[in-house]
């Protein structure tokens, strides 16, 4: 995600900052100030105020933070929506939950980078804010790859023990039907009567949509619930 050559700028992009904590508020609009192709018009430290200097000052790009009190990032930017105020908006956030993300790109963000970012990728995603392009950092991608693929590692850890939400004892019946065992060998390893069994079997059928015991093995070997290696 590039922006444009500085070069091209006729003139600095106008920026608002908003955030309710004073020393990071400054530190930030004096950082972007020093940049050739910046200038910060204003500063807020909440929502409300924000609203009211970007209705007053009309800048190019806002920075704001996600939670702030009174009116947080997520309603200021609503606000500006509905008012339909020009103004491209980048979320800077220590937040990277996936409600937070997902809350503010409904309300019509065109950014959202993590507060711990380096100072290069805040400007770069400035100017490509500032240019009509959408930003999204890449160490926050990759933070939230991490928590999806930790998520679908753990939905699968979930399914491998109980597969199609099936209950403890119908995984067991299911895993002995796929080595091969008939309804009264399954029924002496469980201690319970074969009518037992074959109420098992049929709640497993319904559940897993399979027909037949052959597609319950079959089932078993896809899912690694049955050791299909060498006897």
């Amino acid at each position: 995600m590039t922006t444009k050559d500085s070069a091209a700028r006729t003139t600095p992009v106008q920026i608002i900052v908003c955030d309710d904590h004073a020393l990071f508020r400054e530190g930030l609009a004096r950082l972007l100030d020093e940049q050739p192709d910046f200038q910060v018009v204003g500063k807020a430290a909440d929502g409300q105020e924000l609203v009211e200097k970007t209705l007053e000052l009309r800048p190019d790009v806002i920075l704001l933070d996600v939670v702030m009190p009174g009116m947080d990032g997520i309603a200021a930017v609503r606000t500006l929506q509905r008012r339909n105020i020009p103004v491209r908006i980048l979320m800077l956030s220590a937040f990277d939950e996936e409600r937070f993300v997902l809350d503010a790109w409904k309300a019509g963000i065109h950014g959202y980078i993590l507060k711990d970012t380096a100072t290069q990728e805040l400007v770069r995603a400035v100017g490509c804010v500032a240019d009509g392009e959408v930003w999204i950092g890449e160490g926050f991608l990759s933070r939230i790859m991490d928590k999806y693929r930790a998520a679908v590692e753990g939905q699968r850890e979930n399914k491998a023990s109980q597969p199609g939400g099936l209950t403890p004892r119908e995984g067991e019946v299911l895993e002995l039907l796929a080595t091969g065992l008939r309804n009264k060998e399954i029924a002496a390893r469980l201690f319970v009567s074969e009518k037992t069994v074959k109420t098992h079997l049929t709640h497993i059928y319904q559940r897993l949509g399979l027909r037949d015991r052959v597609e319950v093995a079959l089932y078993a070997i896809r899912h690694g619930l049955v050791d299909i290696g060498p006897s």
